[in-house]
């Protein structure tokens, strides 16, 4: 699996526009199943970024692919499973070990509705 990585920090009011053009990169080469990895630094999830995040998630997996979260922090860790993106997005093992990402096709497309099999 290739990985396309980026360092974004939560706080940055420009991480949403840097997350899209990250994902453009990784889809504009036209691999099958591309993986965004973000290393995520911050001190909080700006709502704006929450949506950035979801929106992008929605763009990369139209193309059977994913993104990787690697959070540095526990108080970010903390946000993101306040918010369940820990249960959308691939984490910090999945960074370690590409082979155990979660299949895109496991993530409900609607965010607080389970999946159905």
């Amino acid at each position: 699996m290739n990985i396309d990585a980026v360092s974004l920090c939560s706080d940055d009011p420009d991480a949403g526009t840097l997350l899209h053009e990250a994902v453009s990169a990784a889809l504009a080469q036209r691999r099958s199943a591309p993986a965004v990895a973000i290393d995520l630094d911050g001190d909080h999830l700006a709502p704006a970024f929450v949506a950035a995040l979801v929106r992008e998630l929605r763009r990369v997996r139209e193309t059977g692919g994913s993104i990787l979260i690697d959070v540095r922090n526990q108080a970010l860790r903390d946000a993101i499973r306040l918010h369940g993106l820990d249960r959308i997005f691939g984490t910090a093992t999945a960074l370690r070990r590409p082979q155990i990402a979660v299949h895109p096709a496991a993530i409900p497309a609607t965010l607080g509705r389970p999946a159905t099999a």
